[in-house]
């Protein structure tokens, strides 16, 4: 005698598929909640940042701000954004046309901002301008509020246009790391920075040729965490006063045929004027100091003869020293050639 077929438990099947749903009903439900309040705790932080900004003498605002990102980020849209920094000197003004502000969810420690073009910044009581152009330009950091680990600023195609009728600038790709090792007793904060194809005019009637310059270095900023103070100016000084240095491990410039590499240790006197000393080394560089010193009006009649004692043949490797010492620039065996002014 055969068994009847099982028939389906339809009750049962229907009970499960109403858990189901109210399971998922319930996730999306919990997860839009908690979002809602990720948000708002993001924007409470964005606005205490703001206000701690504004103590420190910037004011950053926005025409529109909107917010978005659901489900995995916290979005807010700037629309063209605004950033006033008063010094002691002068005052900057910036602008962007958007600013994108980034953080994940289940990352909320780290925040990308995606800079839209164009852009300007100007000295106001010079008053300087300059126009900005750029493909992508983006600033990630990691750590902040509590603490800072990581900034990282990467950018292509940025164009700088001065005004009053002055030839633009142009660096075809930018890359910025600054690091700071959380926990560890007095470490420095360490930078590595990569700016190739720069087209500057600067450059090109200084050291002749129409080539891209390529920038490089890598080093370390010592007692960076006793830089403290409500201004810029304040931190540079209670960094000073500590005995903060930035330690130059590896420098180099490469423009046609010239090459600079250095390194060496610099910081700041009580005038708040560079101090210390590089090692230079020196690739075909007998033409661009006799261009440069030229230009400043240093030698005169005596200027070849001395750059060949310098530099010996024009493709000579040379390495001289650059002293910055009592608030006078130092290059070889040439002692206090240029006054150096105070940075701030």
């Amino acid at each position: 005698m055969s068994e009847a077929p099982l028939e389906p438990d339809a009750p049962r099947l229907r009970n499960f598929a109403l858990l189901v749903l109210f399971s998922l009903v319930f996730l999306t439900v919990g997860w839009s909640i908690y979002w809602y309040v990720a948000r708002r705790i993001a924007a409470s932080e964005l606005e205490s940042a703001l206000a701690r900004e504004s103590a420190q003498g910037r004011t950053w605002s926005c025409a529109s701000l909107r917010t978005s990102g659901y489900p995995l980020a916290i979005e807010f849209t700037c629309d063209r954004l605004a950033v006033v920094a008063k010094t002691q000197g002068a005052d900057f003004v910036a602008h962007a046309h958007q600013a994108i502000v980034r953080t994940l969810i289940y990352s909320p420690r780290r925040v990308a901002i995606d800079l839209r073009a164009p852009g300007d910044v100007s000295i106001e009581n010079m008053p300087l301008k300059f126009d900005l152009d750029w493909r992508t330009l983006q600033f990630s950091t990691r750590g902040l509020p509590d603490r800072f680990d990581r900034l990282s600023v990467s950018g292509t195609d940025v164009e700088v246009r001065p005004d009053h009728g002055l030839a633009p600038a142009s660096i075809r790709a930018l890359q910025m790391n600054f690091r700071h090792p959380w926990g560890v007793l007095d470490a420095p904060l360490n930078y590595e920075i990569s700016i190739a194809g720069v087209r500057s005019p600067l450059f090109d009637a200084t050291i002749g040729g129409v080539e891209p310059a390529v920038i490089a270095t890598i080093g370390s900023i010592t007692e960076i965490d006793k830089a403290a103070g409500a201004t810029s100016p304040e931190m540079m000084d209670s960094w000073r006063t500590a005995g903060g240095r930035v330690a130059v491990t590896q420098f180099s410039f490469v423009k046609g045929d010239f090459a600079a590499q250095m390194e060496g240790l610099l910081g700041l006197d009580q005038m708040h004027r560079l101090d210390g000393k590089l090692d230079v080394r020196l690739h075909d560089a007998k033409a661009p100091f006799v261009n440069l010193a030229a230009k400043l009006g240093l030698g005169g009649a005596l200027l070849p003869l001395l750059a060949g004692s310098i530099f010996g043949d024009q493709n000579r490797e040379t390495h001289v020293t650059a002293s910055f010492a009592d608030g006078r620039l130092g290059v070889g065996p040439l002692k206090g050639i240029l006054p150096l002014p105070p940075l701030y």
